[in-house]
């Protein structure tokens, strides 16, 4: 409520839909660093731990690459899981909202 005692916003108050906007920017920006963060650290933990495990086998680079390419693909299928959205899981997330205002598929 504003000083003049009725309803109007003010000056300095956002309107209520800019700053939903803004919190679903922050949150997917947040979510996408998050996933990057996690990305990075799956390749890096695997390719140490494949380090670890050549020097102790004295079969560099053997383990090395293993480590990599598993840190690699399971930071990705992470990634692709966590900024896919809707396109990933048992799409659960479509049963309402979008589904609800689109017409029959049998009509014309």
């Amino acid at each position: 409520m504003s000083a003049h005692g009725d309803d109007r916003p003010e000056p300095s108050e956002e309107p209520e839909w800019m700053s939903t906007g803004r919190r679903m920017v922050a949150d997917r920006s947040n979510r996408g660093a998050g996933a990057g963060v996690q990305f990075g650290a799956a390749v890096v933990v695997f390719t140490l731990a494949g380090l670890w495990l050549d020097r102790r086998l004295d079969t560099l680079p053997l383990f090395l690459l293993v480590g990599l390419a598993l840190g690699f693909t399971g930071g990705l299928i992470h990634l692709m899981r966590t900024l896919g959205g809707r396109k990933s899981g048992s799409g659960h997330e479509r049963a309402g909202g979008d589904d609800a205002t689109r017409p029959p598929d049998g009509g014309a």
